[in-house]
């Protein structure tokens, strides 16, 4: 993506209350992006979407299938780094 593009997304993004951007301090051409109020709403509303479907799916599954899942789960997502590395 383009710079101006990113900009202008990034704008309506802060006026919707969903990111808020301050100036990094160790790099001051560095922007720093974080959840505004409305953005950890509708994080709260995905993560509770995702663990209501998530139920749906397991309804009738034994303690044991549910145990096997979550082990299985762990260890595909073990890898995953959850912020990118910053450079």
């Amino acid at each position: 993506m383009d710079r101006s593009t990113i900009t202008v997304q990034l704008r309506r993004l802060e006026e919707r209350g969903l990111v808020v951007r301050t100036p990094d301090p160790d790099d001051g051409r560095v922007v720093l992006l974080t959840a505004g109020a409305a953005g950890e709403r509708v994080r709260a509303a995905v993560v509770e979407h995702g663990a209501q479907a998530g139920q749906s799916v397991m309804t009738g599954w034994t303690a044991t299938d549910r145990r096997r899942f979550a082990a299985l789960f762990d260890s595909s997502t073990a890898g995953m780094d959850p912020a990118p590395p910053r450079r």
